[in-house]
């Protein structure tokens, strides 16, 4: 069987399911018609009580509780950037830092060995 012999199938099949007594006994089923309100029961939606629940809260602490923070407005800087508000950073070189220094040169063109990963004991001896 393929898929081609699908076709074949479902033309016979299909016109023998879909009559309406069948039609009628999946929705009577189903409770949809007549409607069954008590068609499930309490114990039908136990398994999704596990998602159901509301999530907890962790208990928090007023130590770790962080409130806004005003700040009164003759206290708060204005806009802008000042020379005095500005600080000059040193900058280090590797010499300085004691590391080592590796150049574009030093390392060469990367090839697809490099970049491999190592072969597994069980392939090498195939």
């Amino acid at each position: 069987m393929n898929i081609c012999n699908i076709s074949g199938i479902v033309k016979n099949a299909l016109p023998q399911a879909c009559i309406p007594i069948n039609i009628k006994a999946g929705f009577r089923k189903t409770g949809i018609y007549p409607l069954n309100v008590n068609i499930f029961t309490e114990q039908d939606f136990t398994p999704s009580y596990a998602t159901d629940r509301p999530n907890t809260e962790p208990e928090s602490t007023v130590e770790n509780e962080v409130g806004p923070t005003i700040i009164p407005e003759d206290d708060r800087p204005e806009a802008g950037c000042s020379k005095d508000s500005v600080s000059t950073f040193s900058v280090l070189s590797p010499a300085d830092t004691g590391a080592p220094m590796i150049s574009a040169e030093d390392v060469g063109p990367l090839t697809l060995e490099d970049v491999r990963p190592l072969k597994r004991l069980n392939q090498e001896r195939k």
